[in-house]
């Protein structure tokens, strides 16, 4: 019994996830992709990660590979029909969320809970703050960039090999 609520609590935690990013999405206005969507693609991940994790080998593995290479034609075959229609709508962020949505599915089917909670509330974040990172985009001056990447040079690359 102890295996079939977990597996009800990550299918709802996948379903809210995929909704929560559908939801943004939605209320954009620019796409039809939204909430349902969404939340099936994260579930399909899930689902499949929960499947592949009975399967041995390489077979688990490639089941994942296929589920995601199918959401990334299916995003790819989305942001091509979207532009061949609205010549002006080049925007790719929404085709970009769809493949991103299934691996948080793929995550918590993994049992990588907690890391998928917060990659979502990361990229909603980011998703809902689109005016204020663009305008902050336009203030960065090309010193500040090249002071952004000495401190990560020192931080991430000198700091882990001083003894």
């Amino acid at each position: 019994m102890a295996d079939f609520s977990l597996f009800i609590s990550s299918a709802l935690l996948a379903l809210a996830l995929g909704a929560l990013l559908g939801l943004e999405r939605e209320r954009s206005g620019s796409v039809k992709l939204g909430l349902r969507t969404f939340a099936l693609v994260s579930f399909l991940g899930f689902l499949l990660s929960f499947l592949a994790s009975s399967l041995l080998g390489f077979s688990s593995i490639l089941l994942i590979g296929i589920g995601f290479i199918s959401v990334v034609v299916l995003s790819v075959l989305y942001y091509y029909f979207r532009a061949m229609k609205d010549k002006s709508a080049t925007g790719i962020t929404t085709a970009l969320v769809v493949p991103f949505t299934y691996l948080l599915g793929v995550l918590i089917g993994m049992q990588y809970r907690a890391e998928a909670v917060t990659s979502a509330i990361a990229v909603a974040l980011l998703l809902v703050e689109r005016q204020k990172v663009h305008a902050a985009v336009k203030t960065v001056t090309i010193s500040e960039i090249v002071d952004g990447l000495i401190f990560a040079i020192i931080a991430f690359v000198v700091y882990p090999l001083l003894p």
